[in-house]
């Protein structure tokens, strides 16, 4: 009976130190458990940092799902069309500067016109194909070509100019020496208007003899008149 509780209390020390050799062994395995799982979690961490730091991730919203393509039919084979060539625009002709003005040609001016003289006073008076005469602005030069020249002229009996530079001898006919200037003046006025025709007349005083006077005077008119047609005036122009 000793030997049997002997032998129990035996094999319960034995399994008593077993207990505590296997809590003894136990102690360091969940250690050594404790602290490989501590630095896996560490490395993770690590790791973690790591990588965030390299490739972040952003967060981004689900694309939509792609529409299904339809089925598109090819096109109708059509005739090629061949482009046609445009010919190239001809290039911009350069501004040519304008032809220079042909040169003037030289051709013979009338005079200019002059303005009537004062009275008494000789100037210069143009007539019509260049010719310029000398006349005084109330001379019978001026007056006749005024006359001439006036489109509105009207011709009758009541109208006479005076010759003022011509003068005949005493109780005679005959031209002086001065007078011979307004005769010549008066021939290049009819020269220059070709379709002019005029009538000289001619009168003396009252002094003497009436029939005397009257004859004188129709000589010094037919003096004048001579003396037109020895410068080239036409008898017909003159009356």
């Amino acid at each position: 009976m000793l030997a049997s509780l002997l032998a129990i209390l035996y094999a319960e020390g034995s399994m008593q130190r077993q207990r505590r050799d296997e809590d003894d062994l136990m102690i360091p395995i969940v250690f050594v458990v404790l602290g490989f799982f501590v630095m896996l979690g560490i490395t993770g961490q690590l790791l973690g940092k790591y990588l965030t730091h390299r490739n972040p991730i952003v967060a981004t919203a689900p694309q939509p799902a792609a529409e299904p393509k339809q089925a598109v039919a090819p096109p109708a084979a059509t005739t090629p069309a061949i482009a046609t060539p445009q010919p190239a625009a001809p290039p911009a002709a350069a501004a040519k500067p304008p032809p220079p003005p042909p040169p003037a040609k030289a051709v013979p001016a009338s005079p200019p016109p002059v303005a009537a003289p004062a009275s008494g006073a000789l100037a210069k008076l143009a007539l019509d194909g260049g010719t310029v005469i000398q006349a005084s602005g109330s001379g019978v030069e001026s007056k006749l070509l005024g006359f001439v020249k006036d489109p509105n002229s009207a011709i009758d009996k009541a109208t006479w100019f005076d010759f003022d530079r011509l003068n005949f001898e005493t109780g005679s006919a005959k031209l002086t020496a001065d007078s011979k200037a307004q005769v010549d003046n008066i021939a290049a006025i009819l020269n220059a208007y070709p379709a002019v025709k005029i009538k000289i007349g001619g009168y003396t005083d009252n002094t003497g003899n009436a029939n005397f006077n009257l004859k004188l005077s129709g000589d010094r008119a037919k003096a004048v008149v001579d003396a037109l047609t020895g410068l080239g005036i036409a008898a017909d122009r003159l009356e």
